[in-house]
């Protein structure tokens, strides 16, 4: 395609405009796609929008960040048994107290 000297050349096609029903729509297909376990890039691909634009409607969406989960930390159970590590870094668990003194005279 040729264009004339002084001809204005755009850039990129114009930006579509959506009502707020439109946005509201998309904005709640976004979510469902999202539980499914899909990127913001997939579902810009798969809706045939701008993945930019999907990135920007972020904070409608929660505002979450990405690559993030949320997650439930468990405590770990205190033990009670006495952890033996030696100098070689043997690492010997679940003896009581005098099974720990029997091994380490055994050892020397």
């Amino acid at each position: 395609m040729a264009f004339t000297a002084g001809e204005i050349v755009p850039l990129s096609p114009r930006r579509r405009r959506r009502t707020a029903e439109q946005r509201a729509a998309l904005i709640s297909q976004i979510r469902t796609m999202r539980a499914q376990g899909m990127t913001y890039r997939a579902i810009a691909l798969d809706l045939g929008l701008n993945p930019q634009t999907v990135y920007s409607w972020r904070d409608e969406l929660g505002g979450e960040a990405p690559g993030f989960r949320a997650v439930t930390l468990a405590m770990p159970r205190p033990t009670t048994a006495p952890v033996l590590v030696t100098p070689q870094g043997y690492r010997i668990e679940g003896l009581d107290l005098a099974g720990v003194a029997h091994l380490l005279r055994a050892l020397g």
